[in-house]
């Protein structure tokens, strides 16, 4: 079921990712948070207890729940492409990424993997 983010909402989100994509292109950003700025708790985030975490780590969470999000219930081109392209800036600077992050990290990178050769599939099969 797809679920749509109320206009408001979408502006928002599309802000904030503008904002970040941005940041995330600076000289020094990825290193900063990966490794300078850390933040003893993360009280909003819910999936997992974060104590002493680089913020970097908790962007990289925060990515990969817009990209699952964006999988599995908005399907949202233009968010999925900033969100990547963020991720993609940020290559060259994560290290030493929480141990929650890092599996959250594989995890969607497999689950997009495996939406790639589902669709990927479908189109040969169309093809035929």
């Amino acid at each position: 079921e797809k679920r749509r983010l109320s206009v408001r909402g979408k502006h928002q989100v599309y802000t904030l990712v503008i904002m970040i994509l941005i940041w995330s292109g600076e000289f020094g950003f990825g290193d900063d948070i990966m490794g300078r700025i850390s933040l003893p708790s993360v009280p909003w985030y819910k999936e997992r207890r974060l104590k002493d975490v680089s913020l970097g780590s908790v962007l990289v969470l925060v990515m990969v729940r817009m990209i699952t999000t964006n999988l599995n219930r908005v399907r949202d081109g233009y968010l999925m492409g900033n969100c990547l392209a963020i991720m993609s800036n940020l290559r060259s600077s994560i290290r030493n990424l929480e141990g929650y992050a890092s599996m959250r990290l594989v995890q969607v990178t497999v689950d997009v993997a495996k939406q790639s050769v589902i669709k990927a599939s479908r189109r040969v099969v169309g093809a035929r």
